[in-house]
Order: C-alpha cells, then sequence, then structure tokens
C-alpha cells in the first residue's frame, strides 16, 4: 500500500526533473500563484527575490536548470514562481518548524514536519531518480526538494529543523543549500566545497550515514559550525551550538519542551514503535509538544531494516505507511 499522495519518476537531468514536477503539479502551482499574486506586496516580493535568484544560478546551475524546468512544465513565469519557491526567505517573522531525533547508533532516524496546517495539502511524499542518483523525501509542492526529510540512493539521510538568527543577507536561500547537500555522498568535503559561496540565511541540518555517522549542521547567514553529536540526540528550533549567541528568535514557542521531551523519552536502542510513540508524543499540549498542531507529517527511516515509513495528515485514516529503501546503492 502506497499513499495516494506518492510520486515517483526518473529524468535524464535537472531540467527534466523540474518539467515533471511543474507538470505534474500544475494546478496545485497555479493554486499558490494565484494567492501570492492577490497580496498587496506581490510585485515586491518578485522584485526583491531576484537577487537570490542571481547568487543561486551563479553558485548552483544545475539547480537554476531545475527551476527552468518546473517553470515550463507549469507554465509559469520563472521570476514569479521563484519568489514562491524561495519560500520564507524574505519574510520577517519566525515560524517554529520540525523535530529531528536519531538513536539506534545512528541507524534509526524520526522527523516530524510542522508548518502551517494548511499546508498539509501541499506535502506530499516523492521518489525520483535524476542522473542516477534516487531520492525518497517529504517534499512540498512549490519547492525544489530536499528542505524537510529525505534519504539518497548513496545512504545518506538529511533532516532539516528551522533556526532564526539575527543577521541576513542577500545571498544564495538556506532551501537551496539544503537541498543540494540532499544529494551527499560526503558531508565534510561538500561543506568545504560550499563554504565561500554566500548564504541568505541558515538551517539546522542533521545528515546521518550509511553507517550512521551524525553530522549536526547548525548555520547563521554567514557561519555554520559542524558537530558529531552524542547519540541519542534530539534537535529542534533553537541553537544547540556556539551560534547561539547569533539567536534571534525569543523562542516562545515549544521548542525547549520539544528537546526536552525528546531527550526525557528517547532511549538509545528503539524498535520503530517505541520511536513512533515519541513522535506521538503530546503530553506538552496543543502547542508545544513533540506532536502538536502544526504537525503534518511523521516519518522514520530504518537504515538496518531498509525502509521509511511516513504519517501524512491528509491521509491520517490510513496510518503509517512503509516504503522500501531497495533503491540504496551503497
Amino acid at each position: 500500500m502506497k499513499h495516494q499522495n506518492f510520486f515517483q519518476f526518473v529524468a535524464k537531468d535537472e531540467e527534466e526533473a523540474g518539467f515533471i514536477l511543474g507538470e505534474l503539479f500544475k494546478d496545485e502551482l497555479s493554486e499558490i500563484l494565484e494567492y501570492y499574486q492577490s497580496l498587496p506586496d506581490w510585485r515586491s516580493r518578485v522584485n526583491c527575490s531576484l537577487p537570490y535568484l542571481s547568487a543561486t544560478k551563479k553558485a548552483f546551475p544545475l539547480v537554476y536548470s531545475e527551476l527552468v524546468g518546473q517553470s515550463k512544465g507549469a507554465q509559469i513565469d520563472l521570476q514569479q514562481l521563484w519568489a514562491i519557491v524561495i519560500e520564507d526567505e524574505l519574510d520577517d517573522y519566525f515560524f517554529e518548524k520540525c523535530t529531528t531525533m536519531v538513536t539506534n547508533n545512528g541507524l534509526l532516524i524520526g522527523h516530524n514536519e510542522d508548518w502551517d496546517p494548511q499546508s498539509s495539502d501541499y506535502i506530499t511524499i516523492l521518489k525520483k531518480t535524476v542522473r542516477g542518483v534516487t531520492t525518497l523525501e517529504l517534499y512540498y509542492i512549490a519547492t525544489l526538494g530536499g528542505n524537510s526529510f529525505s534519504i539518497n540512493s548513496n545512504g545518506f539521510v538529511q533532516a532539516v529543523n528551522t533556526l532564526d538568527h539575527k543577521f541576513y543577507q542577500v545571498g544564495v536561500p538556506r532551501t537551496i543549500f539544503s537541498k543540494v547537500l540532499s544529494n551527499t555522498t560526503s558531508v565534510v568535503d561538500d561543506l568545504k566545497k560550499y563554504e565561500h559561496i554566500k548564504r541568505a540565511s541558515g538551517f539546522h541540518q542533521l545528515i546521518i550515514s550509511p553507517q550512521g555517522r551524525c553530522f549536526s549542521i547548525e548555520s547563521t547567514a554567514d557561519e555554520y559550525l559542524l558537530k558529531y553529536p552524542k547519540l541519542p540526540f534530539v534537535h529542534t528550533n533553537h541553537y544547540q551550538s556556539d551560534l547561539k549567541k547569533y539567536e534571534n528568535t525569543k523562542n516562545v514557542g515549544g521548542t525547549f519542551k520539544r528537546l526536552q521531551a525528546g531527550k526525557n523519552l528517547l532511549k538509545p536502542i528503539m524498535n520503530n514503535d517505541e520511536l513512533k510513540s515519541v513522535l506521538n508524543n503530546q503530553a506538552d499540549g496543543p502547542k508545544e509538544s513533540i506532536f502538536n498542531e502544526k504537525t503534518i507529517a511523521k516519518a522514520l527511516i530504518d537504515l538496518k531494516e531498509m525502509k521509511m515509513e511516513v504519517w501524512l495528515l491528509r491521509e491520517s485514516q490510513k496510518g503509517w505507511i512503509s516504503y522500501p529503501l531497495d533503491f540504496l546503492t551503497y
């Protein structure tokens, strides 16, 4: 059994992948664009997004090619599509998003995807193969992907948590960096390769190798710190490294409570049902629990049993559905 909102395809390159995505989700993209065009600051938003587009095109031309393809497939002007794809990069508010945890010597990873509940209609499960590399991910329509929870065929898992810091700048959006890193085969080498590229802002990214080695990357617009956390490990929506001195949010939401709950509940060795129980925890109420009113998807990846299990709010009646990781090549 698969979710109704499960999609898969094979593409020879990034532009074809983008075209397929644009064509596949043309109706939803048109609906989202119509909403944005109704806002009074839409034209200003498009204009403000263009320097970020130039930075992305220069730094990651293959990502730009995918955007071109998606624009063609959806029949939407590229600049207007970009102003949507850039997500919250231009907004001056902070939205706490997601809880990630890892245990079992790095071989069992859980993730709750939190966002505006209305966005539940735009999250899917996507399996795509581009240039021979396959990824399976929680995928948001109207993005370029790689900004939530994913695993690539080289066996690397990535989970993304939002962070808020004091300094933002024009540069490559953090969602683009997370997309690029979702295809990693060597985290340290990729970070060195990309460290000279100006970032607009920063995420927390937890990347796990096929052998269970964990790389915790916290970043701002102009700094990042790579750590190798002790397991079990939990991350929510505030800095746990020395970069906390740049934190901008007052953390009035549930980030600290979700972190503490995860630490209290997570054990060094767990089975999948036990981890699901932690992801389902609602002990701190509807706003501040690990599973809260903003949770639109839950997922776990078991690198030992070679499967990804997913729960979608939009198809909650189906419960958890398992997807085999039979495409891994390592």
